[in-house]
């Protein structure tokens, strides 16, 4: 048995998170006896299932704030006298009695962190070295990443990544790529938590603050931002969509007439349906805005849709609002979350309930996150939590003030909280990797939802825990919410007409008119008495839904009008807008449709809670991409942990990888036409043939051969060569060189990928060496490729059939490598 003595409060530097929490605990002198009684049982229990199981104490004192030995015993400690004054702790492995099928502890793979996600890491192309890393985190975020680079200038572009793969970065690298000059990229998060978490991730690579919000702390702060967009130097902004339709409007509006903005991103997107079309309708305005500003710019930028959670159903709300201009495509590699397990109870009582999270929360690891579904359930835990003698407690919900959130997040990423209660405002794209538990204190009205937020725990590909406890008063909680807020035809019909009534014309577009949101629909006096902002949600509310069917669409107007925030723009597009038999064709069959979906998701939500269906089934149902005649499809790699049915029958864990592919942009990169005119000609390909021996000198590290390389790839590259296609030593030449980290330069090494359909349709450079498998690759590039192609081939390889040199069948131009050379001056 290991023994370990702790006393007095030292300045002790731990690598190890649980002893780093620890001490920053009882270096606060907020730090209460429970908080030391959990954080010290955590850090037994993981030093005992590092022996496997074995008995580990732990040798503490008596004196406060230590916890006294009654205490001890709520957290599954045992405690016996060491020595006067101290005491001798060993914690027991947690077996609940109210958890049905526990072969094991629900906690042992938390403290024994089992590694459930393991991802190859991949060579980084040469421009990631901008952010200083050389690995892209997956296969999936490199395939992401090029489909984003390679796009046309007008692309609208959905990424749907699995978490944990490195979604942010697919807005992080562009926007430092596309704005090393003067260039602006715009990234719209759904909370202010996003943004300041955001922003602190980007503080190394930009010099200045990149959030926008409205804080009074951050007046000075903004007003800096919006002079940086304006002249263009404000490489990336992380901010709301109701502040880039109102306060960022004008800044953005003159950034773009300049072609500053670069990139738009809308982070999160599924949230574009989901929050959009009975709260925060700026969601959705934004498809207005964008196809505005997409008319005002001198070029085209382009739009990119990130998300990790994508249905069917986001996905066509998605199509229908940025897919109208320009090109849309869809990158999706989706793959099931392998870190929870799942555990559910069900109570018959609320006392019953909140004696089984309490107990729950005195055993397992922190950090912890407790879910409800209503503000106010959230504020009565913390308080009850804190009146329970836990001091190490934080709350977020939508109503958390900007500076109460920003300092909960600092203290949450700081390891000074271990609790944060929260609603469904707390956590997107929050980056916590440690995170081991997730409880909800309610029932998720929407599998999506609930997804999503056990989700916040294990992002370090770690195990981790979901824990739902719930009474039938939960799930009339949830029945309530997903009945969601639709206006009634007759009311909705009542609202548009009063706007219609009250429109001003575009004397420029005849079929664009601006409508007032702050109006009443009628003179009754419930209408006149209502609050003013109840009234414009409502408004909202209406034009969303028009917007959702078809009757309108969001437009915009000059940044310089004065009336932004009191009317909308919109585009009639059905002109039966104002006839009753319109509106029951068309709203009444959505309003329909959306009730339906919204029962079917309450009773996904029952399914899982009955235990009758494993997990995996019921979430790869909901996030399987259907295919279309125009649309690719995506199918979900599954994986379980662990839950009720997987447990009752006896089966074990499974997780598998998701399949990824980029997308195959039509190329609008060319080639100089002197090269097209002098070395590619109409067949589309040419062959320079070099003596190996130059490859032997590079990989002898000549460096006088080495940098003579690099100047012909320098060459290639200028003439409008994009994707490099080299043996495996030669990757380094391209990672390494700076200049060709400041190009949007794709590297393909031979010895590691094919020349399949990960390869891009662009300008190709290919370099082979004399070997038989790259002689298959020419062989298979020759026809299987639409590229441009110029191949780099050593003089004596032989065509792999026929055993001919190429040299002598080569139906393309071709050139010894001399003659090349001379030709183009190097």
């Amino acid at each position: 048995m290991r023994e370990w003595i702790i006393g007095e409060r030292k300045n002790i530097s731990f690598t190890q998170p649980e002893y780093s929490r620890f001490m920053n605990a009882i270096n606060k002198d907020t730090c209460k006896p429970k908080d030391i009684a959990i954080l010290l049982r955590q850090i037994i229990r993981t030093e005992s299932e590092k022996q496997n199981g074995a008995p580990v104490s732990l040798t503490v004192p008596t004196v406060s704030p230590w916890p006294s030995m009654q205490l001890w015993q709520e957290f599954g400690v045992e405690i016996s006298l060491s020595r006067p004054g101290w005491l001798s702790a060993r914690a027991n492995s947690w077996f609940p009695s109210w958890l049905e099928n526990l072969s094991l502890s629900p906690e042992t793979p938390l403290y024994r962190k089992e590694v459930r996600q393991t991802r190859e890491q991949v060579e980084a192309d040469p421009f990631v070295r901008i952010l200083s890393r050389s690995k892209y985190r997956s296969k999936s975020q490199q395939d992401a990443i090029r489909s984003i680079i390679t796009s046309p200038a007008d692309s609208s572009l959905v990424i749907n990544l699995p978490t944990g793969t490195g979604k942010s970065m697919c807005a992080q690298l562009p926007a430092l790529m596309f704005g090393q000059q003067k260039g602006v990229t715009v990234v719209i998060v759904p909370t202010i938590a996003l943004a300041i978490d955001q922003e602190s991730a980007m503080s190394t690579y930009v010099p200045y603050p990149t959030a926008y919000y409205s804080s009074p702390e951050r007046r000075t702060i903004n007003q800096e931002i919006l002079t940086r967009i304006q002249s263009g130097t404000q490489k990336i902004v992380f901010t709301s969509p109701e502040a880039v339709i109102q306060s960022l409007h004008y800044s953005l509006q003159r950034a773009v007439e300049q072609s500053y903005l670069k990139l738009l991103v809308i982070d999160e997107a599924h949230m574009v349906e989901e929050w959009g079309s009975d709260f925060r309708s700026a969601f959705q305005e934004l498809a207005g805005w964008r196809t505005y500003m997409l008319a005002k710019s001198p070029v085209p930028f382009r739009t990119l849709l990130l998300t990790a959670t994508l249905t069917n159903s986001s996905l066509d709300t998605l199509e229908s609002l940025f897919g109208r201009t320009g090109h849309f495509d869809v990158y999706s590699a989706v793959q099931l979350r392998p870190e929870p397990e799942y555990w559910f109870k069900k109570c018959q009582a609320d006392a019953l309930k909140e004696k089984y999270i309490l107990e729950a929360i005195a055993h397992l690891p922190r950090p912890l996150i407790l879910y409800t579904s209503k503000v106010d359930d959230a504020i009565r835990w913390q308080k009850k939590l804190i009146q329970n003698g836990y001091s190490r407690i934080g709350c977020i919900t939508g109503k958390t003030r900007s500076k109460a959130r920003e300092d909960y997040i600092i203290k949450w990423k700081n390891q000074d909280i271990d609790i944060m209660v929260a609603t469904s405002a707390f956590g997107l794209g929050v980056d916590q990797a440690d995170v081991r538990v997730v409880i909800h204190a309610c029932v998720p009205e929407t599998l999506d939802r609930y997804y999503q937020e056990v989700g916040r725990g294990g992002r370090d590909g770690i195990a981790s825990l979901s824990l739902i406890v719930y009474t039938e008063e939960d799930i009339d909680v949830a029945t309530s919410l997903s009945k969601e807020a639709l206006i009634s035809i007759e009311r909705g019909q009542q609202r548009w007409t009063q706007m219609f009534l009250h429109k001003k014309n575009d004397p420029q577009r005849p079929d664009v008119i601006k409508v007032p949101i702050d109006i009443q629909p009628s003179f009754e006096e419930k209408d006149i008495d209502m609050d003013n902002n109840k009234n414009r949600t409502w408004n909202l509310r209406t034009l969303t839904l028009m917007n959702r069917t078809g009757l309108i669409s969001f437009e915009w107007s000059d940044a310089r009008e004065k009336e932004q925030d009191k009317w909308r723009t919109v585009k009639l597009r059905d002109d039966g807008h104002l006839k009753d038999e319109r509106w029951e064709a068309i709203i009444h069959p959505y309003r329909i449709k959306s009730g339906l979906n919204h029962y079917e998701q309450l009773d996904q939500v029952k399914r899982l809670l009955s235990g009758q269906t494993c997990v995996a089934l019921l979430f790869s149902s909901i996030y399987q991409i259907s295919y279309k005649s125009h649309r690719k499809g995506a199918l979900v790699a599954e994986s379980c942990a662990g839950c009720p049915y997987c447990r009752q029958a006896g089966l074990h864990p499974f997780t598998f990888q998701e399949k990824s592919h980029p997308i195959q942009w039509k190329s609008d990169t060319e080639l100089t036409s002197w090269v097209e005119r002098s070395f590619i000609g109409s067949s589309g390909m040419t062959a320079i043939f070099y003596n190996n021996e130059n490859f032997s000198a590079v990989l002898r590290g000549n460096q006088i051969v080495q940098d003579r390389w690099l100047r012909v790839f320098h060459w290639w590259a200028d003439q409008g060569i994009r994707q490099f296609v080299v043996p495996h030593s030669y990757g380094p030449l391209f990672r390494e060189d700076q200049k060709m980290q400041q190009r949007h330069i794709i590297v393909h090494t031979l010895e590691r990928e094919t020349f399949n359909e990960r390869v891009q349709y662009l300008p190709t450079l290919m370099l082979t060496l004399d070997s038989d498998s790259h002689q298959l690759l020419i062989e298979r590039a020759l026809n299987a490729s639409s590229n441009e192609l110029v191949y780099i081939i050593p003089e004596h390889s032989k065509q792999p059939i026929t055993g001919r040199s190429w040299s002598s069948i080569w139906k393309g131009r071709q050139y010894k490598w001399d003659e090349f050379v001379k030709e183009v001056g190097l």
